[in-house]
């Protein structure tokens, strides 16, 4: 199965990442941060950057895939709510 992990360069993603690496799904890591991508190294994924807030990159990262696994978040903010966040 081909698994997209949104917020794979957090703890809870990037242990998501390698179990599923290890399980044998084809392990495709998300990231809204480009410069935490390279902390994948090794992880046997594929990687791609995408915003939250942006749905044309969250189309372009799920493209091909069977199912996502989100782990993204931020403290203080409701993923995907932009109206509802207080920044």
């Amino acid at each position: 199965m081909r698994v997209l992990v949104a917020g794979a360069c957090g703890h809870l993603g990037r242990e998501a990442v390698r179990q599923l690496a290890r399980r044998g799904h084809r392990v495709r890591a998300m990231s809204c941060a480009a410069e935490r991508l390279p902390g994948l190294r090794g992880a046997a994924a594929e990687t791609v950057f995408a915003d939250l807030d942006d749905s044309a990159s969250l189309r372009r990262a799920g493209e091909g895939v069977d199912a996502v696994l989100s782990c993204a978040g931020e403290a203080g903010r409701l993923p995907c709510s932009p109206s509802l966040t207080k920044r």
